[in-house]
């Protein structure tokens, strides 16, 4: 006789006595019948997969995934009295019972996996790599363990599905109390799972009948610990996350509390192995024979689009760092994030921006939205510099970015951040970056289809503002402190000579005193109300607002220092601007690669290139330009006022501030010299290399601004006074840390770059 059903939660919950009346035992199918749950529970499970072997576990996985599925399905012909020719008796209804397995319902299951403590770990042999004109063995710092891996740590996650009694199911849940992916750099060999460890490979000791010598532990001994000789990072943290796919709508939503995320070129590099061992798999399993017609690839890559799902995201508590290079940082954080699919839309409360450690940018509230269908809003379509004022309508391969910010955003320019230096860092950190193969993350066998793909589509990026937006430079402390006590002392002084010159010849010398007295206090109280309140009154009732830091943990023994910025643009009317780039093709390779006078004139000049020579005419025309970013512009600002500090009125206010036309930054080419020293290495993380120039290199020429704009103002005013020379001095000084400094940010090879090193020489 078969054996009795096993009373686990596999088992059919069809039990007579357990949904009967009592008495008989009659059943309650009504509720009961054909449910079935499977629940799961894993627990200190570690999965070790190397990058290399992933096609070969894979195969492996699958031949034993058919070998069971073989076996379950021998066991349920069996089971059901199938003969072995699979030829059912006469007598059997054959269309009746098939027709009502297929096509009825199906049985709903539910299913929940738990897993605790479960680890999985992928490791990848990250060699060095540098640029092909950099010379690596000449680099400082060069580690010598070449295993890397990245760890993923699960203390406590459930997995849950159901069908819902349909056809291909109503979807699963995952929810967690915690993800944490962390990198580690040079793995110790005790902890690589495939090294030989004393001459015994792990695999001969897999299955736990022996001991593992060394350092390996063995599943018997519990996971292996990872150890790294340069160094752990960990690289995302969420605290309590979940995700959420339904196959009716294909909709995944990611959810999630406590997201915090930082970004390592190493790291980055790490995870494009590991996302270029999971296309090899996928290559592996594709069937040959379904891709040999083209025609069918293409019918089923256009499918493949078609059921492209949607991604929606409801985080809370986001922060994410990127440490792109020495003195470019940048950290992005959010109160949450939201949206219905990532690829249209991305909504977030309360963002904030930070340029190595300083804020720069904080909002109430932002919105990122893609596509080549948004609407223009009625606005003017701008050309790009490839395209003509006819075929812009026309025109489909166009990419449309929109940025919309809510009210009160502010922009700050802090003191002790050279925003320039800041600004050249990251822009050569991602070049080497690029250069190392770092961009993009994922590199496909199916770009190298005979479809052509044009290599430059013009982008389109719209910044829309509403509500207020104002943006602060700031200058040192000391001149800070300064303005704060003319502010506060001035109204005093001008009082008390007032009150001195009311005053009648031959007052008592007391009556001096206690009008001193009485203006000392009156200081006093303003200096307070200037602490506590951030504004400053004066004799007339009028009032300036400043921005107030308190130092101090003592309510009452605060100090205050006055943090009136040096200067403040103000835009109350709304603010959009829209800028149009790429859509041709580059002509900066081909000027780089010429070798002299004549290959260089040979060159095809640009779009680009011939914009900034119209608007640079005739100084230009004998000259070739290297065009580093140009675009199209159109900037629209209403209700404009830019305030000094302690004057009495704006020193430039507008009502409407339109700009329009062409900008680009751009230098003379030049023909390389026989002779320059190489390049020097930039290290791109630890274990990658780009090309800086050599100190001793030739001096090129400056980049310049080349622009052919149109200013419109309406109803254009301002005010100037004594007091705003020195005002406007500081601001000229402060705007400086805007701009990159022309030798190269401060942190590049060779001690060349930086602004103090200019300013030196």
């Amino acid at each position: 006789s078969p054996p009795p059903p096993s009373p686990g939660s596999w088992a059919e919950r069809d039990d007579d006595s357990k949904s009967g009346d009592g008495n008989t035992g009659s059943p309650d199918r009504s509720a009961t019948l054909g449910s079935y749950a499977g629940d799961v529970e894993l627990m200190g499970a570690t999965i070790e997969l190397t990058c290399h072997d992933a096609v070969a576990l894979d195969r492996s996985w699958r031949r034993t995934m058919e070998s069971l599925s073989g076996s379950f399905s021998e066991v349920k012909r069996v089971q059901s009295g199938v003969p072995v020719g699979g030829v059912k008796n006469d007598d059997e209804d054959d269309d009746g019972g098939a027709a009502s397995e297929s096509n009825g319902p199906k049985t709903p299951v539910s299913t929940a996996v738990t897993l605790i403590d479960v680890c999985a770990r992928i490791h990848a042999d990250m060699p060095t790599r540098g640029h092909p004109d950099v010379d690596v063995t000449y680099a400082p710092s060069i580690p010598t363990n070449s295993k890397c891996a990245l760890e993923l740590t699960v203390p406590l996650s459930t997995v849950s599905s159901t069908d819902g009694g349909t056809r291909g199911g109503s979807g699963w849940r995952l929810e967690t109390s915690g993800w944490y992916v962390t990198y580690h750099d040079g793995v110790c060999t005790d902890a690589d799972p495939s090294a030989d460890i004393n001459g015994v490979h792990p695999a001969q000791f897999a299955d736990g009948s022996e001991t593992a010598p060394g350092g390996f532990n063995s599943s018997s001994k519990g996971r292996p610990e990872m150890r790294a000789e340069n160094g752990t990072v960990r690289v995302l943290t969420v605290e309590h996350g979940a995700i959420d796919h339904s196959f009716e709508t294909d909709t995944t939503t990611v959810s999630g509390d406590g997201v915090w995320g930082f970004w390592q070129p190493d790291a980055h590099f790490m995870a494009q192995e590991a996302a270029a061992a999971m296309n090899a798999v996928s290559s592996a399993r594709k069937d040959s024979e379904a891709f040999n017609a083209a025609g069918l690839s293409e019918a089923k890559d256009e499918k493949s689009l078609e059921r492209r799902g949607a991604v929606g995201l409801d985080l809370s508590r986001v922060t994410f760092a990127f440490d792109v290079t020495a003195g470019g940082a940048v950290t992005l954080s959010a109160h949450g994030l939201t949206s219905t699919d990532i690829a249209a839309a991305i909504r977030a409360s309360k963002p904030s921006i930070a340029v190595n450690g300083y804020p720069v940018c904080s909002s109430e509230s932002a919105e990122v939205t893609f596509g080549a269908d948004i609407e223009n809003d009625g606005g003017k379509v701008l050309p790009a510099l490839g395209e003509t004022s006819t075929s812009v309508c026309d025109s489909s391969h166009r990419k449309r970015v929109r940025l919309t910010v809510g009210p009160d955003t502010r922009l700050v320019l802090p003191w002790g951040l050279d925003l320039g230096d800041a600004e050249a860092a990251l822009d050569a950190g991602y070049a080497a970056f690029v250069s190392v193969g770092g961009a993009p993350f994922a590199k496909s066998e199916d770009s190298k289809s005979t479809r052509q793909v044009p290599s430059e589509v013009p982008l389109e990026f719209t910044l829309e503002a509403c509500g207020t937006l104002r943006a602060d430079a700031f200058d040192s402390p000391l001149a800070r402190c300064i303005r704060g006590k003319s502010a506060v002392l001035g109204p005093a002084l001008a009082s008390a000579r007032a009150a001195e010159a009311a005053k009648t010849q031959g007052s008592k010398s007391s009556e001096k005193q206690s009008a001193y007295e009485a203006r000392v206090e009156a200081y006093v109280k303003a200096c307070v109300a200037a602490a506590a309140e951030g504004a400053v009154s004066y004799p007339n009732g009028s009032c300036a607002d400043v921005t107030v830091t308190t130092i101090g943990t003592d309510s009452n023994n605060q100090r205050a220092v006055y943090h009136e910025s040096a200067a403040r643009v103000t835009i109350e009317g709304g603010f959009k601007s829209t800028f149009v780039v790429g859509g041709y093709r580059s002509s900066n390779d081909d000027l780089d690669a010429a070798r002299s006078l004549d290959e260089l004139n040979a060159v095809q000049a640009s779009p680009s290139e011939r914009a900034a020579k119209r608007a640079d005419a005739p100084w230009s025309d004998n000259v070739r330009l290297r065009v580093s970013q140009a675009a199209r512009i159109r900037i629209d600002a209403r209700d404009v006022s830019v305030d000094l500090p302690l004057s009495p009125a704006p020193v430039f206010r507008c009502g409407r501030f339109l700009v329009e036309g062409f900008v680009a930054t751009a230098r003379q080419a030049t023909v390389g010299i026989p002779g320059c020293p190489p390049p020097l290495p930039l290290p791109v993380g630890r274990r990658r290399f780009g090309s800086s120039r050599h100190p001793a290199s030739p001096p090129r020429p400056p980049v310049k601004l080349y622009t052919d704009v149109d200013v419109t103002l309406e109803h254009p005013g301002g005010c100037f006074a004594v007091a705003s020379e020195p005002a406007l001095m500081s601001l000229s000084q402060q705007l400086v840390r805007m701009s990159p400094p022309s030798s190269g940010h401060a942190n590049a090879p060779g001690g060349r770059g930086g602004r103090q090193r200019r300013d030196a020489e």
